[in-house]
């Protein structure tokens, strides 16, 4: 590109001007270079045209070509409401064309000339008939039209028509970004084809091209970006890539200024546990073990999924005994302080029960924003000291104040809760710890690769013994007494049970956490069960209270926002009921739906909502059917995508990208070739050639 081009203002562009330029600001184009990088969506496909005769009764759109027959005619007026009809022939058959318009069609569509026509083409007795059609010049040239993410105030056709005065504006020859050996090895389009055909490609082989040589570029920086971090590389370096033979003649690893080997007791924890791991479980210790004692390896790195239920905890457990018993600390980091609070407890619950005369076995610590002054002056000297010990917390350790000393171990727990940079600034509190990111979202390996391409995986792939599947039911609002009735009767049969309310939105009629106890809830039901309510605005010491007395029974129910999403581990409760839920993802749904069926009872998720249409009441009867996470994850994916999935604060159009290049193996394989292909060439990148890609990689990772 030309880029230059790419910082002036998008106002200086013929045909836009300054007050259509804020329309194109509020699409995010505010530079002429930012329009050029403003990919259609779509494309109409003009090339295919149909014979009238196999698109009687299409339910899809068909191309025909056609001759007007008779002139337009308005056959009916009022106000600006106007129909107009005309007749074209096409293969002898006569079709009858509508149009709902304010303009007349009559100055586009003459007697006797041949357009294309695009729409939804029904027969009657008097042959076919189509209503409003999108009509092309059968002498246009242009049979890929693209089409752009558009406003109502900036359509499609005003967008595609600027695009093209910006590309009057590049260079016959559009400067290149990959180096030539790369587009000659792969077979690639130049940059310079790319950046034009994209917009405008002449037929469907030029669109191809074009769109796999962008989707190439994409996903190589972004492997690039995660080759560098996973292998914690620095490109100020002499030799960008470690020399595997000094590597491997490493048998210790370094924790801050200490070399140590990390011997594996996990067989000890195993054997104190009073229960019985899953295979899956024992397996995923093993190789989390194996990765702390390779020498091969610079640190353990690796992304541990499992569906709700599946016993994640217990391995963050495991881990974190084998690494006080090596003399080091281990940090537990959480979304929440309930979760804080809950893994805490459970710590020193099943720590405890081990009767080891050891005292390091007692050093378990919470570290949350709500810990009080004094605590925390406590804590932060234990932490600076190089006495082994486990510190659960949540972001309150990533504060740039805090130092860890003799830090060998991190956990993330619920990544998706956490931005990149969060993982990486905690990571950052030691040199190169073994890192254990756990996810109870399951992850579609697609979205896996792409945003944590650092790490190695890990799944469990299997719920511990005597667990039944969750029994989901799909009620209407008018049924939620008989929803309340089922819940009173398992309250009194000794279970527990969640209510699940959306968070209040003051434009919105929701009804509060408190309302909803005082509208839907007897006062005989609130006397005989006394429901709590919890938020996320209640203090640490309500919030711990409610808790506690709810895990010791105290509390049979809880009425809820989604503050209880994540991790809450209850095994008496048994029925949820979760009110709007049209208004969740399904990964959210999962997860509330997963905090029952932790026992070997039957348990129930009743979903109370009046949608009967649309994405969301797809998304229920998804739900409704199946309790595997990891098929819930893909229809999730697939039904909102990758930015939703994961929510677009963090995560935008370019990542929809990734995904599309991951779904091409030709593109995922050329890309894990060339990166071996320039570092071979260029170990740090800094041949003219490879500059450009450099520069690119640098400033995807500041991003994080």
């Amino acid at each position: 590109m030309n880029f230059s081009l790419f910082y002036v203002d998008i106002s200086e562009l013929k045909g836009v001007g300054k007050k259509t330029s804020v329309l194109y600001k509020n699409l995010g184009i505010n530079s002429i270079g930012k329009l050029l990088m403003y990919f259609p969506v779509s494309y109409e496909n003009w090339e295919n045209v149909s014979s009238i005769y196999e698109i009687s009764n299409s339910k899809e759109e068909k191309i025909i070509k056609a001759k007007i027959s008779e002139e337009v005619t308005c056959i009916f007026s009022r106000k600006n409401k106007k129909i107009y009809k005309l007749k074209a022939i096409s293969e002898n058959q006569i079709i009858t064309i509508s149009f709902f318009s304010i303009k007349n069609p009559s100055a586009k569509m003459k007697r006797g000339e041949e357009f294309l026509l695009s729409g939804k083409f029904c027969k009657d007795k008097n042959g076919f008939k189509v209503i409003c059609p999108k009509i092309k010049n059968i002498n246009s040239s242009e049979k890929i039209v693209p089409l752009y993410p558009q406003s109502s105030k900036l359509p499609s056709w005003k967008i595609a028509r600027a695009t093209k005065e910006a590309i009057k504006l590049l260079p016959e020859k559009v400067k290149e970004t990959l180096p030539y050996f790369l587009i000659d090895k792969f077979n690639l389009a130049t940059y310079d084809f790319m950046i034009k055909k994209i917009h405008f490609p002449f037929n469907l082989d030029e669109l191809n091209k074009a769109k796999r040589r962008f989707l190439f570029e994409e996903l190589l920086i972004w492997k690039f970006a995660m080759f560098i971090l996973k292998n914690k590389i620095s490109l100020s370096n002499k030799n960008m890539i470690p020399n595997d033979k000094n590597v491997h003649k490493e048998t210790k690893r370094k924790i801050g200024n200490e070399s140590v080997v990390i011997k594996d007791f996990s067989h000890e924890f195993l054997e104190k546990l009073p229960f019985e791991l899953t295979k899956s479980q024992k397996k995923v210790i093993f190789e989390c073990i194996e990765d702390m004692k390779n020498p091969k390896l610079q640190s353990m790195k690796r992304l541990l999924q499992g569906d709700v239920g599946s016993g994640k905890t217990v391995i963050a457990m495991a881990l974190s005994y084998n690494i006080i018993k090596n003399g080091f600390k281990a940090i537990v980091m959480v979304p929440s302080e309930i979760l804080a609070f809950q893994h805490h407890k459970r710590f020193l619950e099943v720590f405890e029960k081990f009767h080891d005369d050891d005292q390091t076995f007692k050093n378990i610590y919470l570290f949350t924003k709500s810990t009080s002054k004094k605590q925390k002056e406590i804590l932060v000297k234990i932490l600076s000291d190089n006495n082994p010990a486990i510190i659960i917390g949540t972001h309150a350790l990533i504060t740039d104040d805090l130092k860890i000393a003799n830090l060998a171990f991190v956990v993330i727990d619920e990544q998706h809760k956490f931005g990149v940079n969060q993982r990486l600034k905690l990571i950052s509190k030691s040199f190169l710890p073994h890192i254990l990111v756990m996810s109870a979202t399951p992850i579609p390996r697609s979205l896996a690769l792409v945003f944590y391409g650092d790490l190695d995986f890990s799944v469990l792939n299997e719920l511990p013994s005597g667990r039944k599947e969750i029994k989901t039911f799909l009620m209407e609002s008018g049924r939620r007494s008989e929803a309340i009735e089922f819940l009173e009767n398992k309250l009194e049969e000794g279970s527990q049970g969640f209510i699940v309310c959306p968070l209040i939105n003051k434009s919105e009629e929701l009804i509060s956490l408190t309302d909803y106890r005082e509208k839907y809830l007897t006062k005989d039901f609130v006397k005989k069960f006394k429901p709590e309510i919890i938020h996320g605005k209640l203090k640490k010491n309500e919030k711990e209270n409610i808790m506690n007395d709810f895990y010791e029974g105290k509390i049979k129910l809880l009425i809820s926002t989604t503050i209880i999403e994540v991790g809450i581990d209850a095994p008496k409760a048994s029925v949820i009921i979760i009110e709007n839920p049209e208004r969740f993802g399904m990964a959210t749904l999962h997860q509330l739906r997963g905090r029952v069926g932790r026992n070997s009872n039957e348990s129930y998720c009743i979903l109370i909502s009046d949608s009967k249409w649309g994405s969301a009441y797809r998304r229920l009867k998804t739900i409704k059917s199946s309790n595997d996470g990891f098929y819930l994850a893909n229809q999730d994916l697939e039904q909102r995508g990758p930015g939703e999935f994961f929510g677009e604060r963090q995560h935008g159009e370019f990542n929809r990208n990734l995904i599309e290049a991951l779904k091409d193996d030709s593109i995922v394989n050329d890309c894990d070739n060339a990166i071996r292909e320039v570092i071979t060439r260029s170990p740090n990148l800094d041949s003219d050639e490879s500059k450009f890609i450099k520069s690119k990689i640098l400033k995807l990772i500041s991003s994080f």
